[in-house]
């Protein structure tokens, strides 16, 4: 049984979940949006992602900022796809460098977890998605098995 395996960079991750974006949601008087991922690969199936969001709160006020998180890559079979999932929030920042609280802070927060999970990082395509037998994260590097 043969196998060989293939890396993606962090560049061409980020190349592709950027097409995903902006991620977009209303709530009752908010609207968010997220907005520039970057992905950055940790090793040990985790990663990193930072991302601009802006909140717009009824009409009255537009709040801007950044923020990070952690995650896991995890690999769907059934789609052929990867996704970022079991997000935590390390800090939701405004533009001046405070912390973002309360209740906007809880709709960011939310929105990372509940709609970023559904943002495929990577999509395998083709006969050699049928292949595909693990998949690993190092430093800076996906690495996928290939094998029939």
């Amino acid at each position: 049984c043969a196998t060989y395996t293939v890396t993606i960079p962090e560049a061409k991750l980020n190349q592709n979940l950027r097409r995903e974006f902006p991620v977009k949601k209303s709530y009752s008087l908010i609207s968010a949006k997220l907005l520039n991922p970057r992905i950055k690969l940790l090793g040990k199936g985790e990663a990193e992602i930072k991302l601009n969001y802006e909140l717009n709160l009824a009409g009255l006020k537009k709040l801007k900022g950044d923020l990070n998180a952690l995650g896991k890559l995890l690999y769907d079979p059934k789609t052929k796809t990867v996704y970022l999932t079991e997000l935590q929030v390390e800090k939701i920042k405004l533009l001046g460098g405070q912390l973002l609280k309360g209740e906007a802070a809880q709709v960011v927060n939310r929105l990372l977890k509940e709609e970023l999970r559904k943002v495929p990082v990577y999509r395998f395509k083709g006969t050699k998605a049928q292949l595909i037998k693990s998949i690993k994260v190092e430093r800076g590097k996906l690495l996928i098995q290939f094998g029939v």
